[in-house]
């Protein structure tokens, strides 16, 4: 891997991995430039994802609430199967 000397000497020099920011609330200071996480000091984790894989959750999440919603329309044998396979799980954990 080619890197540009300083880039990688900044990036050996870091404390903090690259995803943790400074909240939008706090004033950037002089935190960063001394490559130092202070005890005082206000922190996010800023997690990015693509809008395609945002949107896949989104239409899990829908399928599912109504998948369980609309339990009564399943075929009997899904509905057995799903009720032993619950409480066979809530014995486990019991």
């Amino acid at each position: 891997m080619i890197c540009i000397a300083l880039k990688c000497e900044e990036d050996a020099k870091k404390k903090w991995p690259k995803r943790l920011l400074p909240s939008r609330t706090q004033p950037v200071n002089k935190i960063f430039i001394k490559n130092t996480i202070e005890d005082n000091s206000i922190y996010i984790l800023d997690i990015y994802r693509s809008k395609s894989t945002v949107y896949f959750y989104l239409l899990l999440a829908v399928v599912g609430v109504l998948a369980f919603v609309m339990i009564s329309v399943w075929p009997l044998w899904l509905q057995l199967s799903v009720w032993w396979i619950s409480f066979i799980l809530l014995c486990i954990i019991v």
